[in-house]
């Protein structure tokens, strides 16, 4: 990527990426003008890649529009997803301390734009603003808790656990009725399901009253006692 290019151009009527980002959200006007001068932006088509696996990270990338999957090709020559990033979020975290090979490969799932971040720009930012590296702390706490919850997941060995499981986390983030922010295929395979088994299990959540969709993404919970005893089946089965 070429650092020269100008800094990023959406800034002006726009809600700047610097402002989405929640680590750096909280900072003063003039301190994230500051950071909006030191990012760059970077545009990707469809499919396009921003970094292959093994290839070294020195920078952050955080997702201004569009949206990106880090992935992995298993030795079947399977996909596996292993994050979808929306705008807001953000690759590259441990650029804070050093270079680092990517664990998986980066594409783009639509037509995106990043604005980029040099690492040496972001050990500055963090020397100048320490509360940075403190919110920086609690993402990957966050993110850490996520994927330990993906790898529960991923233990069940029924589909409905699965669902089920996702299902009541979309609900305590939304509330009630919320919209999926990727493909049921895209979803299906982060969990290790066919995007098949996802639809039938779906539908008999449907049929059975649990749920009702609406469309290809909205989904609304409405019995979530039954949702959390298809969930907790595989809890129980544990002790």
């Amino acid at each position: 990527m070429d650092e020269s290019k100008q800094a990023c151009s959406h800034h002006g009527n726009k809600v700047s990426c610097v402002n989405k980002v929640p680590i750096f959200n909280t900072l003063s006007v003039r301190e994230m003008e500051h950071i909006e001068g030191l990012a760059y932006p970077k545009k990707f088509g469809k499919d396009d890649v921003l970094f292959i696996e093994g290839e070294v990270l020195d920078k952050l990338l955080i997702i201004h529009t569009g949206k990106v999957k880090i992935n992995e090709i298993l030795e079947s020559g399977e996909e596996h997803i292993l994050r979808i990033l929306s705008p807001g979020e953000f690759i590259g975290e441990y650029s804070l301390f050093e270079a680092r090979e990517c664990t998986g490969n980066i594409e783009a799932l639509e037509a995106t734009e990043v604005c980029v971040i040099e690492q040496r720009h972001v050990q500055e930012l963090v020397e100048l603003y320490p509360v940075i590296a403190l919110k920086l702390l609690k993402e990957l706490s966050q993110r850490l808790k996520k994927t330990e919850e993906l790898v529960s997941i991923l233990q069940m060995p029924k589909a409905e656990q699965r669902i089920a499981t996702v299902l009541l986390q979309q609900w305590r983030e939304e509330q009630g009725r919320f919209s999926l922010d990727i493909r049921k295929a895209d979803l299906a395979n982060i969990i290790g399901l066919t995007p098949e088994s996802l639809s039938r299990k779906l539908s008999k959540f449907q049929k059975e009253g649990w749920i009702e969709m609406k469309g290809q993404r909205e989904i609304m919970i409405k019995n979530k006692d039954a949702i959390q005893k298809v969930s907790e089946a595989y809890c129980r089965s544990l002790v």
